[in-house]
C-alpha cells in the first residue's frame, strides 16, 4: 500500500510539473503586453499677445476742416515798398523834366513834416535819371530855409523851363502865424534862390 501511494503521489507530482512547465513555456513564448505609455499632459496654448489677439482698430480718418484755408495772397513788392514809406512824408510829386547835356530826366519833390522841429516842413528836390533797373537819383538837395524859419507848406505849384525849376509855395508859419508864401528858383543842384513871393 505504501508503494502504491508513493507511485500515485509521484505521478501526480510529475503531472503538476508538466503543467507548470507548459505554463512557463507559454509565458516565455507569449510576448509581454506593452505597458501603455502615459499620454503626455496637454499643455494649454500660450496666451497670444494682446496686439496679436485683438484685430487692429480701423484708423479713424481725420476730420476735414469745415472750410479749406484760403491761400495767402501773392506778395506784391510794390505794395510792400509803399507800405514802408515813412508817415512823415506828406507829399511826393513829379514836377517836370530836366536836361543836362545829353542826359534827360524828371524832377521829383518830396515834402515832410517834422514834428521834432515844431511842425516845420522840409522840402527835398531830386533829379531822377533813367537807369538799367529803373530810375536812379542823379542829384538831391534840401531847401533848408523852411526849417530855419519854421515854415509849413500847405500846397505848391511848379514850373520848368530851360533855366531850371520854379516852385511857388503856399505856406503858414509852423506856430500857426500868418505867412505870405515863398518862391524857389532852382537852376542847378548847388544853386537856388529862396524868397517871399513877389507881387
Amino acid at each position: 500500500m505504501m508503494t502504491i501511494r508513493t507511485v500515485a503521489a509521484a505521478a501526480v507530482f510529475a503531472a503538476l510539473s508538466v503543467v507548470a512547465t507548459a505554463q512557463t513555456a507559454e509565458e516565455k513564448a507569449a510576448p509581454a503586453a506593452p505597458t501603455p505609455e502615459t499620454a503626455p499632459a496637454v499643455t494649454a496654448p500660450e496666451t497670444a499677445p494682446a496686439a496679436q489677439q485683438a484685430a487692429p482698430a480701423a484708423e479713424t480718418p481725420e476730420t476735414a476742416p469745415a472750410e479749406a484755408e484760403a491761400a495767402p495772397p501773392p506778395v506784391d513788392p510794390l505794395f510792400q515798398m509803399i507800405e514802408s514809406v515813412p508817415v512823415a512824408i506828406t507829399d511826393i510829386r513829379l514836377v517836370g523834366e530836366w536836361s543836362e547835356g545829353d542826359e534827360v530826366g524828371i524832377f521829383r519833390t518830396i515834402v515832410t513834416q517834422d514834428m521834432v522841429l515844431g511842425g516845420a516842413s522840409r522840402l527835398f528836390v531830386q533829379w531822377l535819371a533813367p537807369g538799367d533797373t529803373g530810375p536812379r537819383i542823379r542829384h538831391q538837395i534840401e531847401i533848408k530855409e523852411l526849417v530855419e524859419e519854421r515854415i509849413n507848406i500847405v500846397d505848391f505849384t511848379a514850373e520848368t523851363d530851360q533855366q531850371g525849376l520854379a516852385l511857388y509855395l503856399e505856406t503858414v508859419a509852423a506856430n500857426g502865424g500868418f505867412s505870405s508864401g515863398f518862391e524857389v528858383f532852382i537852376t542847378a543842384p548847388d544853386e537856388y534862390l529862396f524868397q517871399p513871393i513877389s507881387n
